[in-house]
């Protein structure tokens, strides 16, 4: 555990391991190629998805709806080519590692003078399968993840709960995440956040909260 003065870190675990962004509009043509399905088509992408995953897209991050019922929803609800085994082995494949990211979070852990902390919106499948497959047990002593609090970011209270949890004040921690919006309301409780564009830049910012992994 770490030391009871210390920082607690919340990270994003994406930032560790997510779907590499290689060339989004490449990326979105590999998929439509292989898995021929409306949301994956640029021209009717935004109608068919805003239909026919939006009202299970929350149930799903939330721990409501598994995946298997998800994909029958948004899915399967007609036949395909390829099988729902294909196509969720196709999403874990998705995961891939991101090293910097991952080296820089195991000296921070190995400190020992930080808790780190998951809080990330992610379903229960892909959530479990990214902590086994990257080890982030390893890193993380909590993951105060949507799917099992049933709260999304940025609602407030999903911070409020983790930092209940935690048994810390928000002055005591840091919240890490790529995307703005999400740090907001971090900050708005009075959490200290960084909001993460590389490993280095990550490094510099931590450094001026007394936060080292040296």
């Amino acid at each position: 555990m770490a030391h009871p003065d210390s920082k607690i870190i919340y990270l994003r675990d994406q930032i560790a391991s997510a779907a590499k962004p290689a060339g989004k509009r490449a990326k979105v043509q590999s998929m439509y190629d292989q898995y021929p399905l409306p949301f994956f088509d640029g021209k009717r992408r935004c109608a068919w998805s805003a239909k026919a995953t939006g009202r299970y897209f929350d149930g799903f991050e939330t721990g409501r709806v598994t995946l298997d019922e998800y994909l029958r929803r948004t899915v399967f609800y007609r036949e395909h080519t390829f099988t729902p085994d294909d196509f969720k082995k196709f999403m874990f494949d998705q995961s891939q590692p991101f090293p910097d990211s991952l080296d820089f979070l195991k000296k921070l852990a190995q400190t020992r003078r930080y808790m780190l902390a998951s809080l990330n919106n992610e379903s229960k499948e892909l959530n479990e399968y990214r902590i086994k497959t990257f080890r982030l047990r390893n890193y993380f002593e909590a993951f105060f993840s949507s799917c099992y609090l049933a709260l999304r970011k940025p609602n407030i209270e999903i911070y409020k709960l983790a930092l209940k949890i935690a048994q810390r004040e928000p002055e005591e921690c840091v919240m890490i995440d790529d995307r703005g919006l999400n740090l907001e309301t971090a900050k708005e409780i009075g959490m200290n956040i960084i909001q993460f564009r590389s490993v280095a830049q990550l490094r510099g910012d931590l450094e001026k909260l007394h936060i080292v992994a040296d």
